[in-house]
């Protein structure tokens, strides 16, 4: 029997080894196995290898739930197997219901919740099924979880997002503070890197449901994400591992606009801690996003050490204009290969809003033979909503028209005819397009919301609006959805202040939305 696996395994191509990497060693011990283990394990073995050798996908998915509920407190492998080949299936539904199925009959086992609540998100499945499927966790003591054999904390820490996300989509948001609470309080090990996952969540929930006009529920959950950033602060100069760190960067780099200094900080601190190759890049990309030029000099300085030929001026240049040194930013410019210069010099009147000089330079760089592609035609596009100019538009919209397949730019060309009153019945043919690729998409449903706005198609205008703002993530450009629903409000006789206030919260995640507009709104509204 181990001879006859052994000659299989050595068999086996190098794409099926990739989809079963570890199996090899485990065949490699089957002598000392036979000895130490039942011989159903060998069976598992042969099981998990006729899987691999299996050239169907479909029936290689059947194969390998039939090896994982064999064993599934060794499934890991498997299942990684499983996922591997579960990505080129051209249609999965059948597969996925099996593999719901051996979910239902082990509800509560960790691997089985960790690898179906991510396979589920990936198939877009409905929140409150997903939701369902986590509900052994959401029962069970924290206490008590953390001390079962098989649940590794790696796995926990991966378990809580999948589960707060569920509980995100599909609006149970009082769960989800519940949920934030009972993990938060449950182990000093487990508590800061919990908030840590969870945070997030709970963000989103409260601008949800402060759209919804659930002030008190916002209050709640915002009052969870503000408790999760104490127990960060608090801990992170404790953290020794990479992956915590490496989470803790990440939070504080999402919410840099409400959390000023909060990232670099970090960076610095645990690059002083750790002295590492690591920590000094983490420094360095770190003080490019959050234009810290001393930072980002001091990393380069470090950097340069292991390697003098390190070419540093391009991200230098990027560091000046994130930290809003234009004239600085102008001078290194000029220093950089001319062939980046129409790119990035595109970004550094961006960021200045000098929105005529850039119209200037695009039309420049044309006249000088710079192909009018699509990436030319979206510059344009922006202009042209900046400048309110319909004659840019059209330039950009007969660059743009070859490309208009794509639902990002179709959504684009939409938008924008819409806020210049062009051609609205188009705008809504184009939008009609992107939603039916995307139709989750909030930027879409927004268009859309603002297309019937301008149509004075008000009833659906709020509808739209309304489907967009229960989908909200307050880290996407949201503040303009607030504000569109605040217009959309006062079309109706409606009182709009609590959307322009709400737009005014969350204007700091939005680089181009003009407050002061808003502000003005809000002063002469009801």
């Amino acid at each position: 029997m181990t001879r006859k696996l052994l000659i299989l395994l050595g068999a086996l191509t190098a794409v099926q080894l990739s989809a079963g990497a570890g199996i090899a060693s485990d065949a490699a011990a089957l002598p000392a196995l036979r000895e130490k283990a039942p011989a159903s394990r060998e069976d598992v073995l042969a099981l998990f290898v006729d899987a691999l050798l299996e050239k169907d996908l479909e029936q290689r998915c059947s194969k390998l739930l039939v090896v994982i509920e064999k064993d599934l407190n060794n499934a890991e492998t498997p299942l990684q197997a499983f996922r591997t080949t579960f990505k080129q299936l051209e249609k999965y539904e059948n597969i996925l219901k099996k593999f719901n199925a051996m979910w239902e009959r082990h509800p509560d086992h960790l691997l089985t919740m960790l690898h179906g609540g991510a396979l589920n998100r990936a198939c877009n499945v409905p929140a409150s099924l997903r939701l369902k499927q986590f509900a052994p966790l959401l029962k069970l003591d924290p206490q008590k979880l953390i001390t079962r054999p098989q649940w590794k904390k790696d796995h926990i820490f991966a378990l809580l997002p999948l589960a707060a996300e569920a509980m995100t989509d599909a609006g149970e948001f009082d769960k989800l503070c519940s949920f934030f609470n009972k993990w938060t309080t449950s182990h000093p090990e487990y508590n800061m890197p919990a908030g840590l996952m969870l945070a997030d969540y709970c963000y989103t929930a409260a601008a949800r449901s402060y759209a919804a006009g659930e002030t008190s529920r916002g209050k709640s959950l915002e009052k969870c994400f503000n408790e999760a950033v104490k127990l960060i602060n608090t801990g992170k100069d404790k953290v020794s591992d990479r992956k915590t760190a490496d989470g803790v960067l990440f939070f504080y780099l999402k919410f840099r606009q409400i959390m000023k200094n909060k990232a670099i900080d970090f960076a610095r601190s645990y690059d002083k801690r750790t002295r590492s190759t690591e920590s000094n890049l983490w420094l360095l990309s770190t003080a490019v996003e959050c234009g810290s030029v001393a930072d980002f000099d001091k990393a380069v300085q470090t950097v340069t050490e292991f390697n003098p030929r390190f070419d540093s001026s391009e991200l230098r240049f990027k560091t000046l204009l994130n930290a809003g040194m234009y004239a600085e930013a102008e001078k290194a410019l000029k220093k950089l290969p001319a062939k980046l210069h129409f790119n990035l010099g595109c970004q550094l009147l961006t960021m200045k809003r000098d929105w005529k000089a850039l119209h200037n330079a695009v039309i420049k760089a044309i006249q000088s033979g710079t192909p009018a592609d699509y990436r030319i035609g979206h510059i344009l596009l922006s202009i042209s909503e900046k400048l309110e100019d319909p004659a840019i538009f059209r330039m950009a919209d007969k660059i743009l028209t070859p490309h208009l397949n794509h639902p990002a730019l179709a959504n684009a060309v939409g938008y924008i005819s819409a806020v210049l009153g062009q051609d609205l019945p188009r705008a809504r043919k184009l939008l009609t397009f992107a939603l039916s690729k995307e139709p989750e998409n909030i930027a879409y449903i927004d268009s859309m919301a603002w297309i019937a706005f301008k149509e004075k198609r008000y009833a659906e205008a709020e509808k739209l609006i309304t489907k967009a703002l229960a989908r909200i993530n307050p880290r996407e450009g949201i503040a303009t959805i607030f504000e569109h629903a605040g217009d959309i409000a006062a079309a109706q006789g409606k009182s709009p202040r609590r959307y322009y206030e709400l737009a005014l919260k969350y204007a700091p995640f939005e680089m181009e939305f003009d407050a002061n507009a808003v502000r003005k709104k809000k002063e002469t509204c009801k």
